[in-house]
């Protein structure tokens, strides 16, 4: 495994090239397993509610099972966002 304790990434909407936010992964120490943190973050207002958090997290999933070999993910979120708590349930 490599000595990198995160990896954070824009979201960026392909047609415009626009940032409309971030994702991370933050390596977490006190497990016995490899294991992360995920986060997500869109500032932007136009680009909530359009299916970019949910296909960042799916990204973000898989990068971090398949290149990173993780055993375990896990997130924290605020409980009043609904929109965030439908992106992770999928």
């Amino acid at each position: 495994m490599n000595n990198i304790k995160g990896h954070c990434f824009n979201i960026v909407i392909n047609e415009d090239h626009s940032i409309i936010g971030q994702c991370d992964l933050s390596l977490c120490d006190d497990t016995n397993v490899v294991s992360y943190n995920l986060g997500i973050y869109i500032g932007e207002e136009y680009g909530r509610r359009k299916g970019y958090g949910t296909e960042a997290v799916k990204l973000l999933t898989q990068y971090a099972f398949d290149e990173l070999h993780s055993e375990r993910l896990e997130l924290q979120y605020i409980e009043d966002n609904e929109a965030g708590e439908k992106c992770y349930r999928k």
